[in-house]
């Protein structure tokens, strides 16, 4: 571009003004250059000029060169990346800042804040709320405060797999609740495979409360080995299986349609094997001598009997006594010798197929009495 003097037109002797410039595409100004130390040592306010060594041109204000570039802008006006600043000078990279039809989007920005409220935040959000989160955002150390929301409600249709899983202590979940129990539930909350300890809580509710909750609609069902206590048994109910009162007493007990068990006997090589545990009663028909009689669980305290209906062979008849000569007596591997009546004894009838109803009473687990009722034809 050709040089081009600045024409001068001198009016009453002054020469301050500018009057005149060429005009065209070749026209322009060449301000006064020189290096930063050719600067004049004590400019004017407005001085410019063009400083070789920033290659950018300078003006002097507020007592300093300020030279036309960012650098020199921020310090004249503010850094707002540097100090936080909502106004000032920033810049971005086209991977950082990008606007588009009208949006704005940020990229990979680095530690830069954005200042605002909340209202202003969901007004700029595309969505509206600033609360509305899609895709995989992760929420860390934040606190939902659920006094302050309308609803609060996660739809498990919507996580992967159907479920949502918290971890962390039973500590850690009741500090988090807000009535500090984990043990608290409101509503119609469902517990499943769970077990609830009776030692530090209990259930309330009324019978027909309890009986209408329980799936088998009845409270009385128990099973396994629970422990009834200061309980009535009304007239209606009946037991379907067998009761073991363990060895425990049955008090004031009214007796009605009452029946034993009876106990199928065998002998083997002469003996007798009778368990006291598996009823009171039994039966046998003789088919050999017998010349020992074994019982086994024998209560060891109070009163118990045992009946045996013996029936004689129909061909021929075997030998049974009281002990006296033709057979030998246990009770519990300890060898004893029955006690009967006036101390004469007893032997089985031999009428053949007579019958014999011969009875066992057993004093503490000790000696047992022979009564026999015999020879029922």
């Amino acid at each position: 571009m050709a040089e081009r003097p600045i024409h001068k037109v001198e009016v009453a002797g002054d020469t301050t003004g500018l009057r005149e410039f060429a005009n065209g595409q070749d026209s322009g100004i060449i301000v006064p250059s020189g290096t930063t130390a050719q600067r004049e040592t004590n400019p004017v306010e407005g001085t410019i000029r063009y400083n070789s060594d920033d290659d950018a041109i300078e003006f002097y204000i507020g007592a300093s060169w300020i030279t036309l570039s960012e650098t020199g802008v921020e310090g004249l006006i503010g850094d707002a990346a540097a100090d936080g600043s909502t106004k000032g000078v920033a810049s971005f990279t086209a991977s950082e800042f990008t606007v588009a039809s009208g949006n704005v989007a940020l990229g990979t920005v680095p530690a830069t804040k954005l200042g605002g409220t909340t209202a202003e935040f969901n007004s700029a959000l595309s969505d509206g709320s600033f609360a509305t989160l899609s895709g995989t955002e992760v929420i860390e150390n934040k606190t939902f405060d659920s006094g302050a929301q309308t609803a609060v409600t996660i739809d498990l249709a919507d996580v992967a797999g159907g479920s949502l899983t918290f971890t962390g202590t039973t500590t850690e979940f009741n500090n988090a609740l807000s009535d500090g129990s984990f043990a608290t539930l409101a509503g119609t909350e469902g517990l499943q495979n769970k077990t609830i300890d009776l030692t530090n809580n209990t259930l309330d509710g009324t019978t027909v409360e309890f009986n209408s909750a329980l799936s088998d609609d009845n409270f009385a069902y128990l099973a396994a080995s629970q422990t009834l206590q200061n309980k009535s048994l009304g007239s209606g109910n009946t037991f379907s299986a067998e009761v073991d009162a363990s060895g425990e007493a049955l008090r004031d007990v009214y007796l009605k349609s009452y029946k034993e068990t009876k106990v199928g006997l065998t002998s083997s090589s002469g003996t007798i094997t009778i368990d006291c545990s598996a009823g009171n009663t039994g039966s046998i028909t003789l088919t050999e001598n017998i010349t020992a009689i074994a019982f086994t669980n024998v209560a060891t305290s109070g009163v118990q009997t045992f009946t045996v209906e013996v029936t004689q062979d129909a061909a021929a008849a075997y030998t049974w006594d009281g002990g006296a000569s033709l057979t030998t007596y246990t009770v519990d591997a300890t060898s004893v010798t029955p006690k009967t009546a006036g101390g004469g004894g007893w032997a089985m009838s031999s009428g053949l197929s007579s019958i014999d109803l011969v009875t066992f009473i057993f004093v503490d687990g000790g000696t047992p009495y022979i009564n026999a009722l015999q020879d029922f034809q």
